[in-house]
């Protein structure tokens, strides 16, 4: 597994702003229903979307909690039942109440909906999405995301241009990136209200509202 992190850089200003007066936000959808990556009882696209329905809320605990209840904490097996909610959030082909717990963490810490990203003042803002990357077996490992980006240019003035990015990190080392741009520790994707800044050639595809990475070399 690994982590795709979506990061948020909001710039500071040389002039003083009213933060409150303009909201910036990234929306990250996914874009179909069809699993372009073989997976069973985790999603692949999103580890903590156990309906799949692109919302992260309550629900997707109380899959998990009520299937608890039902039969137990418990080895999955191999093959998920057509129709299966993703129980296994942790990834560790098991169902248990950590998987209930991450789903509850991620609600406590953005909130529930589709995943988003909102500067926060001169801060970083990130969120990561545990995603399955499979392996040479598997042949082309295609990611596909639609990202409706939304950028404050209120000030003309700033150190930086805002700016979203995409990094593949290795879950156990945040700190590690698994492709990048050639350069360990750098974004596979770097968006702005200009376009498309920076991008790891040939592993990245973007035509303005779809962001498509090749995972075949992870």
């Amino acid at each position: 597994m690994s982590f795709l992190v979506f990061s948020r850089y909001h710039s500071a200003s040389l002039q003083k702003k009213k933060a409150a007066k303009h909201r910036r936000y990234t929306l990250i959808e996914k874009l179909e229903s069809r699993l372009m990556m073989t997976v069973d009882w985790r999603n692949p696209t999103d580890g903590v979307d156990v309906d799949g329905d692109s919302f992260i809320n309550a629900m997707d605990a109380l899959y998990v909690i009520n299937d608890l209840n039902a039969n137990g904490s418990r080895l999955l097996p191999q093959n998920k039942p057509v129709g299966s909610k993703y129980l296994d959030c942790q990834g560790d082909g098991y169902a248990s109440a950590i998987d209930a717990l991450v789903v509850i963490n991620h609600l406590n810490s953005f909130g529930s909906g589709r995943r988003t990203i909102r500067s926060q003042g001169i801060f970083d803002s990130w969120q990561d999405l545990r995603i399955t990357v499979g392996g040479p077996s598997f042949g082309a490992r295609i990611y596909r995301v639609e990202i409706d980006a939304q950028f404050d240019n209120s000030t003309a003035t700033r150190l930086m241009p805002d700016l979203m990015s995409v990094y593949l990190v290795d879950p156990n080392n945040a700190s590690s990136t698994l492709l990048d741009r050639g350069q360990p520790g750098t974004s596979l994707f770097s968006l702005s209200a200009s376009g498309a800044i920076e991008k790891a050639n040939g592993l990245v595809s973007w035509d303005g509202r779809i962001l498509e990475l090749d995972l075949s070399q992870v």
